[in-house]
């Protein structure tokens, strides 16, 4: 694993759908992290995790780590009518994160910045690991 981001602990119940205030949280998530991690991770591309108690339940891939691990965080804390919102992965983390549990989100390759090249890595990585939220197997966190 290359880098860890936590998710900090934030609740908004807003149920109106708010852009703005979408686009001004992620830019309070950015302004939290060190420059140094702004430097390192900012534009990198690659296939990253997502565990609960240090239990791998998903994979993806993302043109630039920071900014999807961001987004990412934003889905879980912020109900703001987003489409991603409702996504059953978003359910889980939320509840995951309500429960007071633990959520990372790891760089796990960088590769190019390459869309198709970044699938191909992804569904390996997939393959490979089986996350529940990928459609694999259930594990202890996640039943």
């Amino acid at each position: 694993m290359l880098s860890t981001l936590f998710f900090i602990g934030m609740n908004n119940n807003n149920t109106d759908t708010d852009w703005i205030a979408i686009r001004q949280k992620k830019d309070e998530l950015l302004n939290q992290v060190s420059d140094e991690y702004k430097r390192d991770y900012l534009n990198k591309s690659g296939i990253y995790s997502i565990s609960i108690e240090g239990q791998l339940v998903y994979i993806g891939e993302s043109q630039s780590m920071l900014e999807r691990f961001i987004s990412h965080e934003i889905n879980v804390l912020f109900n703001l009518n987003q489409k991603d919102y409702k996504e059953d992965k978003y359910r889980v983390l939320r509840e995951a994160h309500n429960a007071g549990l633990s959520i990372q989100c790891n760089m796990l390759e960088e590769c190019e910045n390459n869309k198709d090249t970044r699938l191909q890595i992804e569904k390996q990585w997939i393959q490979k690991e089986s996350p529940v939220l990928n459609g694999g197997k259930r594990n202890e966190v996640y039943k």
